[in-house]
């Protein structure tokens, strides 16, 4: 039987073969145009800090539609990870977005993608809501249910790593390359650090940046 979703929506957009023991329902807003010829539309993008066999779900749909079952070409979810090793999981029924789950083969920053199909919001400036179900995570990479916004200055070619203190604390300067993204801005969903590491590729020198929830902060 499918798991009664948490998030008010139809019963299609859950999994039918795990029972979440960490699901997280909350709300964002697209910030600029996506970079995508093949979908072109308002854009927004998250940092995550998975640790290696973890799994994490995801559900997005625009406000202005509601919780809508499998609806394909609304939105995209695609995840960028500075280490190697994305696996997409397999789910019975589902095979694309807005829903995915993802196992990570290793640890590292990932950045996670919105993008939304234009003719159905338009510009920027749109709401979404995003059920993020934590289907298996390390005591270090559990989801605090806290979001932070972020953004990082410098020049498009740069890259700039982010990691939680905890994670990072015995780092040498090459460690650093599996958490590093692109300047820009995101949103943060944080874990149990409220201190995380910040440093410019190759990192010959390390900032700390406190991060809460409800926080916008900006770096350098």
């Amino acid at each position: 039987m499918p798991i009664p979703p948490p998030c008010g929506g139809p019963p299609e957009v859950m999994s039918v073969d795990t029972v979440p023991w960490h699901t997280w329902c909350l709300r964002d807003t697209t910030r600029q145009m996506g970079p995508y010829e093949t979908m072109p539309g308002p854009w927004a993008r998250w940092i995550l800090f998975p640790a290696a066999n973890d799994s994490l779900e995801f559900y997005a749909a625009p406000v202005a539609l509601g919780l809508l079952p499998y609806a394909p070409n609304i939105v995209m979810l695609q995840l960028q990870m500075a280490a190697k090793g994305i696996w997409r999981e397999t789910l019975r029924g589902v095979t694309d977005a807005p829903f995915v789950r993802y196992r990570f083969l290793a640890a590292g920053t990932t950045v996670l993608e919105f993008t939304f199909e234009g003719g159905v919001l338009g510009d920027p400036g749109n709401a979404f809501d995003v059920r993020v179900v934590q289907i298996a995570a390390s005591p270090a990479s559990r989801l605090a249910r806290a979001r932070a916004r972020l953004t990082i200055g410098g020049d498009s070619t740069e890259r700039v790593a982010i990691v939680p203190a905890s994670v990072g604390a015995h780092f040498t300067a090459t460690d650093y390359r599996a958490w590093a993204v692109s300047p820009g801005d995101y949103g943060v969903l944080l874990v149990r650090d409220s201190l995380y590491e910040m440093c410019k590729l190759p990192c010959a020198r390390v900032d700390a940046v406190h991060l809460r929830d409800g926080v916008w902060a900006r770096w350098p």
